[in-house]
């Protein structure tokens, strides 16, 4: 479930134990701060903060949902994860949304697993583009520097 609160993570600052810092910003005001992941075997939580950095316009009709894709070690997606849905009026400058994705690994994959995630618009039926902070390049998936063993 997603739950709003102060942003308390912010770019490019140490965080706690078992964050891993990101940076993803996008064009909707939100931006992929940090992800954990926690778990063994085949039950895993994945953790996401997302920041809202900006209110744009229309925000206020949008509904962001978050997802993780997990792939196995051939690039073949064995598993779509979807978060809780945030209508945009929910989306206040400053907050985090933090969500937790509960979720069990296929049995017999093509072991290690890789995580990417993104954010979902249910209402304009579309990807969150977000800029990678290195490359400057586009992407609606962010790939997640978490392993799966």
């Amino acid at each position: 479930a997603g739950a709003a609160a102060r942003c308390a993570v912010e770019a490019g600052q140490p965080i706690q134990p078992g964050l891993v810092a990101l940076g993803y910003a996008s064009d909707q005001g939100i931006e992929l701060r940090a992800a954990a992941l926690d778990g063994a075997d085949s039950a895993w939580v994945l953790t996401t903060i997302w920041a809202v950095t900006d209110r744009v316009e229309g925000i206020e009709t949008r509904l962001f949902a978050p997802f993780a894709h997990v792939f196995d070690s051939a690039g073949a997606r064995v598993l779509i994860v979807d978060g809780a849905a945030v209508p945009g009026y929910d989306w206040q400058v400053g907050d985090c949304h933090v969500h937790r994705m509960a979720f069990n690994l296929p049995e017999g994959g093509a072991r290690p697993y890789t995580l990417q995630v993104g954010q979902y618009d249910a209402l304009a039926g579309l990807n969150v583009v977000f800029v990678d902070p290195d490359s400057g390049a586009f992407t609606p998936l962010v790939v997640l520097p978490l392993s799966l063993p």
